[in-house]
């Protein structure tokens, strides 16, 4: 097994980007299958058990790679193997310092590498440990894969370096509500607008009022404990000499854990009274959740990552979410932590190698203490 910077930058290379986008989609399946197969035969001389299949929804493919002839391991650990589109030359991984650069380097390859690293090193010596690997890959779609696998898996505890930062867990992680608003006007030609009603005129007056609502007035020091709003898209007209008879946009909710969906939905329902030509619709909700710092793998997880980064292990809050939330709506904590680096999804993604280094030796710890 090469090492983990060499594994990470052939990971970078392989194209695994999943798409909604019809003349995308089943490219990106293929990928990310060639990658799963690619995975397989690096450990194809392991005493390990190979779980793989198909999703029947949406066709992703989906690995699960256990020490033990179960399904359901004691310590799970997750990654999602595709990644967002990006320039050609973020596929191809560079080094500059510290850190790896490319797509996938922080969002999350790395920890891929890390597994890979892990059961080679472990070796003949697998069978004597409980634990298992799950690689996805329609993660950024918002894809069914893990409530799928979750029929099936019953973890004790899921590790899933797709949250969280160095030196700190995720203790909160807020939940997020997606809302598709309409606003239907009357259509008149542009030199008559009395004739008309301006459905992006309408919209653009609920979108201000909904924003109030969720202003950043309780900020301190820097610490966003509080519900975010963003407006996404908007859609409207077609023609410059044209009043628009209608418009729409999408929302973007985060909330913390003492805000409900229903909360939310009645702020939205109260903004709606003052704009009858508006209507919304939920389109995707997660809750929001905390983790049980006091879980007893929670606690041996800290207590190993606190000795090898030399540091008290902190916990903190996820503004942003993940498929954390279907193992914590079944009764299955979620270790969300990862090392330096940062760029998600931009141009200059990236992984700190040293303290890449010392987060793989934290997960060996877990997994063999």
């Amino acid at each position: 097994m090469k090492n983990l910077e060499a594994t990470l930058a052939q990971l970078i290379a392989i194209r695994t980007v999943s798409s909604t986008r019809p003349e995308a989609k089943e490219e990106g399946k293929r990928a990310n299958k060639a990658a799963m197969d690619w995975v397989v035969r690096e450990l194809s001389k392991l005493p390990i058990k190979v779980f793989s299949r198909y999703i029947k929804t949406n066709g992703q493919p989906m690995l699960l790679i256990t020490t033990r002839k179960t399904n359901s391991p004691e310590i799970l650990f997750y990654v999602h193997m595709d990644v967002v589109p990006a320039s050609d030359e973020m596929f191809k991984a560079k080094k500059k310092g510290a850190y790896l650069y490319g797509r996938g380097a922080y969002d999350m390859k790395f920890a891929l590498a890390c597994y890979l690293k892990l059961l080679a090193e472990l070796g003949e010596d697998l069978p004597k440990y409980d634990f298992g690997i799950l690689i996805t890959s329609d993660e950024e779609i918002g894809g069914d894969s893990v409530p799928i696998a979750l029929k099936k898996i019953k973890p004790k505890i899921c590790v899933m370096p797709d949250g969280g930062k160095h030196g700190e867990l995720d203790r909160t992680v807020k939940g997020m509500m997606q809302i598709t608003v309409t606003s239907k006007g009357i259509s008149t030609h542009a030199s008559t607008p009395w004739k008309g009603r301006n459905a992006i005129n309408q919209l653009m007056a609920f979108l201000q009022d909904v924003q109030k609502e969720f202003s950043f007035r309780n900020v301190r020091k820097g610490k966003h404990k509080h519900n975010t709003l963003n407006i996404g898209t908007f859609q409207a007209g077609s023609t410059t000499n044209q009043v628009p008879g209608l418009a729409k946009a999408t929302i973007d909710i985060r909330f913390i854990p003492n805000t409900t969906k229903a909360d939310l939905k009645s702020v939205i329902r109260d903004v709606l009274k003052n704009h009858p030509s508006i209507t919304t619709k939920v389109t995707f909700a997660d809750a929001s959740f905390v983790i049980d710092q006091q879980n007893e793998y929670v606690r041996r997880f800290k207590a190993i990552a606190s000795k090898v980064l030399k540091c008290k292990m902190t916990s903190g809050i996820s503004h942003g979410s993940s498929d954390a939330t279907y193992f914590v709506a079944r009764g299955i904590p979620v270790i969300s932590t990862r090392p330096l680096g940062g760029g998600l999804h931009g141009e200059k993604e990236r992984v700190n190698l040293r303290d890449l280094r010392k987060f793989y030796q934290i997960l060996k710890e877990f997994a063999t203490s």
